[in-house]
């Protein structure tokens, strides 16, 4: 699933560009495909809650596969942007039953190491396969888009057939008439989701800006901070996951939080290529430990029955926080600051975000008490 989002990550940025010959399209079909992901994600929640957790993955597969083929026979930039639409709609459906596959087949005491295998794929498909999907598609001509289009609807039927078969093995699964509370959004699971949210701002800014802060830098390829971003978060992601089980998930999250702060401090302060590599690996080390660790506290505050909605408020926190900081710098700059002054702010968010610490260490001491009184109940 990874490897086919991954794949056309940029390169579908640049056939929006070839479609539209407009550069403010870049934002509109980036910002409807985030949006209406954003919103889908409460919705899966419930329908997965409500029906099978490998069922929703195998349909996600499937539409996204839809949608990658289906861009192939687009002309217009009209057409892409209501595309764009479905596209949020299966990624969100598909990334929420994964996240709850992953979370429900963990035993509590190693959720945080399966997130982090579970984070750590998909950072490592974002290190590779953006670059291979760009240069299928490099004559910049629509039969090369085209056969990056077949290539990745091929490689998301090879996920499909994978989901199916995890589908078809894992039956039954959680009972459709099990206890749920009411809503779209796990109010248990709010305070992780604030703190990945407000700590996202600076993701936003580095996704969004990535080719302002390599200029600060006097660095020419902005591709460059992706890939020392994204190898970060892979051993970020590989160690984290891990840690956070055994030293406690607020503590990391506390940890992963000073780390981006200082990788945007040398965002906004760096002229030189060193500074530029060390803030790309600061950001990423520091994103992966949060948002493993975060991710972990969010799902096992919740019941199992409530986990589906658990991921789909987190990931929704998530995806919501790097809309927000894109919009938030292009406002700040278009009333007059520069963008290292702007980076400073985030710094300061980042910061602001340890300070939620001590309310997630009380909810896993909470988490722990429980599972520690269920623990000895079994064995009376």
């Amino acid at each position: 699933m990874f490897t086919a989002h991954n794949l056309i990550l940029s390169a579908l940025q640049d056939f929006v560009l070839y479609i539209s010959g407009d550069t403010s399209a870049l934002g509109i079909s980036f910002g409807i495909f985030t949006g209406f992901a954003f919103m889908f994600r409460f919705i899966s929640g419930r329908i997965i809650e409500r029906s099978s957790v490998t069922l929703m993955l195998a349909l996600g597969q499937v539409m996204l596969s839809v949608v990658f083929i289906s861009y192939a026979a687009l002309g217009a930039i009209i057409e892409i942007y209501v595309l764009r639409v479905f596209h949020g709609i299966a990624w969100a459906l598909a990334t929420v039953a994964i996240m709850t596959a992953v979370v429900q087949r963990s035993p509590p005491s190693r959720v945080g190491e399966g997130l982090g295998y579970y984070n750590g794929v998909n950072s490592f498909a974002m290190m590779v396969f953006p670059a291979v999907g760009s240069a299928m598609a490099m004559m910049n001509t629509h039969e090369a888009y085209d056969f990056l289009f077949t290539m990745t609807c091929a490689v998301s039927l090879v996920a499909i057939a994978v989901a199916v078969v995890i589908w078809r093995t894992n039956r039954p699964e959680q009972s459709s008439d099990a206890p749920h509370s009411g809503g779209f959004v796990s109010r248990a699971a709010l305070r992780p989701s604030l703190s990945i949210f407000v700590l996202s701002f600076g993701f936003g800014a580095v996704l969004s800006y990535s080719p302002s802060i390599a200029a600060m830098h006097n660095v020419a390829n902005s591709g460059l901070y992706f890939t020392w971003f994204a190898g970060s978060m892979v051993v970020g992601y590989a160690v984290g996951g891990f840690l956070s089980d055994r030293r406690g998930h607020s503590m990391m999250s506390a940890i992963g939080c000073c780390c981006m702060a200082i990788g945007l401090l040398l965002a906004a302060i760096g002229t030189e290529y060193f500074t530029y590599v060390v803030s790309a690996c600061a950001l990423g080390i520091g994103l992966s430990l949060a948002n493993v660790a975060l991710n972990a506290l969010a799902s096992l505050v919740v019941s199992e029955s409530d986990q589906a909605r658990a991921m789909a408020t987190y990931s929704a926190g998530m995806d919501g926080g790097i809309m927000v900081g894109s919009f938030m710098i292009a406002i700040l700059l278009n009333a007059g600051l520069e963008l290292p002054v702007i980076l400073m702010i985030l710094v300061g968010f980042a910061f602001i975000t340890v300070l939620n610490t001590p309310g997630l260490d009380r909810m896993e001491s909470i988490y722990r008490s429980r599972d520690r009184d269920h623990a000895l109940g079994e064995s009376a």
